[in-house]
């Protein structure tokens, strides 16, 4: 018995039984033309061709050279006429020839040159076109009577808490951040705080917004360089800001026209971008460049930071992606053909219902202005607060020198 185990048991030499179809493969085979080469095949075992699938192959394999020859020959032609071309351009006694050589050589062989079109400048369109000045002017008015103090979706304290509350708020809503932010200022309220903050601590702390762990890293190698290299101070230049982790332009431009009131170029988010591609401020095909330069080219530097809230807040409340009513919206019911409503006929007019429940409305923001003012900010504080830093910073004059 226990050799009969060890033993492997033998395989059956017996062959299958063939079908009648296989049979008949068999004799048209054999009764095939001598002198073909056989095919292996796994089932069959080795047969011959037939006549037909000779001479298919036959074709594919003529069809197939004659692909690469073509193939070869057009890359050769490609290169004698680069070569050509170079030694023309290194003499200069051969530059007349190049017309000759041009002609010789066929145009199959020719490489196309990049298309060199020149984009125009955004400022030249604007310029050249009283139109979209003039709907960018009664959009920023309607925009102006609807939200003329727009405060900050975000709360914070000061240049730092605003930094790290933007960059939170990277594929977050704003409400969520403001959740998260209150236990996170007053454990780091200081970039020195937040420098010498735990990953673990501060990634608990950020868990409930999204990307938690990629942005908890970017917070803190964000701290140690503004300790490091600025002295624990936001810097003023947009260079600067976009050199630390985790910060891109939108984000730099974001916080120096909140926190500094000087933007360097227009923050353009999801609702500006859709909003202006909406009202025809930018063709429809534009990306955030293109929105970007046309916004800065139609406003002026002074009013991005207070229009770009406007805008945020009018995509939300009024103008939203989704389920959007052209009529029932202040700017879209003219922006296409006609003239702007005035003013007392926008106030009769009343929003849709709120998209979700985690958006911040505009009048919401004010009830928690009116609650505590310390935490929401406004753009005309901000301005009021760069005044009194510039008059600050001013050398005063002694009663002396005056005198004198």
């Amino acid at each position: 018995n226990s050799y009969s185990r060890s033993v492997k048991p033998r395989r059956s030499l017996r062959r299958k039984k063939r079908t009648s179809t296989e049979l008949e493969r068999d004799s048209v085979n054999q009764n095939s033309s001598e002198g073909v080469t056989p095919i292996k095949s796994k089932k069959y075992g080795s047969r011959k061709q037939t006549g037909v699938q000779q001479v298919v192959k036959c074709d594919i394999q003529d069809a197939g050279s004659a692909a690469r020859a073509e193939k070869k020959s057009r890359r050769k032609r490609t290169t004698t006429l680069n070569s050509i071309e170079t030694k023309i351009s290194q003499s200069p006694a051969l530059r007349d020839t190049k017309k000759t050589v041009r002609e010789t050589i066929p145009k199959k062989g020719r490489k196309r040159a990049p298309s060199r079109r020149k984009s125009i400048d955004a400022k030249t369109i604007v310029e050249s076109n009283p139109k979209l000045k003039q709907k960018a002017k009664s959009i920023a008015e309607i925009l102006e009577g609807l939200y003329p103090d727009p405060p900050i979706p975000l709360n914070f304290r000061d240049p730092f808490t605003l930094l790290v509350a933007v960059m939170l708020s990277a594929q977050t809503t704003d409400s969520k951040v403001n959740d998260v932010t209150t236990d996170l200022f007053d454990r780091c309220p200081t970039p020195h705080e937040m420098a010498t903050i735990e990953f673990e601590d501060l990634l608990e702390i950020v868990r409930s917004v999204g990307l938690a762990p990629t942005k908890s890293k970017n917070l803190i190698k964000m701290a140690k360089i503004l300790v490091e290299k600025f002295n624990g101070i936001v810097p003023t230049s947009s260079e600067d800001l976009e050199s630390l982790p985790g910060v891109g332009p939108k984000t730099a431009a974001v916080v120096l026209s909140q926190a500094y009131n000087v933007p360097p170029r227009f923050a353009v988010d999801t609702h500006v971008h859709r909003l202006a591609r909406r009202w025809g401020l930018a063709p429809e095909s534009a990306n955030v460049r293109i929105v970007e330069e046309r916004l800065s080219a139609l406003y002026p530097q002074n009013s991005w930071g207070k229009v770009h809230l406007q805008m945020i807040y009018f995509g939300r409340e009024w103008c939203q992606a989704k389920k959007h009513a052209p009529i029932e919206c202040p700017v879209c019911c003219w922006v296409k053909g006609g003239s702007p409503l005035p003013a007392e006929a926008i106030q009769k007019m009343v929003p849709p219902k709120k998209a979700s429940k985690r958006i911040i409305l505009y009048s919401e923001r004010i009830d928690e202005q009116r609650k505590d003012p310390k935490l929401v900010r406004t753009m005309s504080w901000v301005a009021e607060q760069n005044n009194r830093t510039k008059n600050d910073s001013k050398p005063k004059r002694s009663k002396r020198a005056f005198t004198a």
